[in-house]
């Protein structure tokens, strides 16, 4: 039996981010995947001491899991799973590999329901920016990509719904607790710092001034 072409699964999806991504996704772009996912689910299965070929199924699910954005955003994990599933056997993926590939893609839906360690760390690889330096960055990507298409959040709205995101989410494993709760926590509070100044800086409105005057 042929060994799969993991490393050629994972530039295949790659390019196709780099190639078809629309320029409008901010976050959920190129880097988003192979930066931020993939590069913790490395970093994850090693933590983990995965066998060789749990850890290929998952840096292959991390590479495929946004590539259905190429598509359309609305259900892109059924686009990216379906996907995966078209390709693969042409890198000598296996049936039994290619379903566990297509369900650590759509256990990335939320609300996050994983069934088994690796699906848990596969959550855990994709929300792993949560703890990252540059959260409150990449929180402004977002909001600026569900803006382009066609979300109406204000300023105040946005922060307040990342806060209660934050303040509501759990890693699912150890590894990922470990390496991320506390530059969550940080995160929290700088969400909040940036909610008081955003509502600071928010113009009075007519009914105010007028009481004032």
């Amino acid at each position: 039996m042929n060994q799969p072409n993991v490393e050629g699964a994972i530039a295949y999806a790659l390019d196709r981010l780099a190639a078809e991504l629309s320029p409008e996704m901010t976050y959920h772009s190129l880097a988003h995947t192979r930066d931020e996912v993939l590069a913790t689910a490395v970093e994850f299965a090693h933590a983990a001491r995965l066998p060789e070929r749990d850890a290929d199924v998952l840096r292959v699910a991390a590479a495929f899991h946004d590539v259905g954005f190429i598509e359309r955003p609305a259900n892109h994990e059924i686009c990216s799973a379906r996907i995966a599933a078209q390709v693969l056997p042409a890198f000598a993926f296996d049936a039994r590999a290619i379903e566990q590939v297509m369900s650590l893609i759509l256990v990335t839906r939320l609300p996050q329901t994983p069934r088994d360690f690796l699906e848990e760390l596969m959550c855990d690889a994709d929300l792993s920016g949560l703890g990252g330096e540059d959260f409150l960055e990449r929180s402004a990507a977002l909001l600026q990509e569900r803006r382009a298409f066609g979300s109406a959040y204000s300023e105040e709205e946005w922060w307040q719904e990342q806060i209660a995101f934050l303040a509501a989410h759990h890693y699912w494993t150890d590894i990922a607790e470990s390496l991320r709760a506390a530059g969550k926590a940080r995160n929290l509070r700088r969400l909040r710092g940036r909610l008081t100044q955003v509502v600071r800086e928010e113009p009075e409105t007519e009914q105010e001034s007028g009481a004032r005057n």
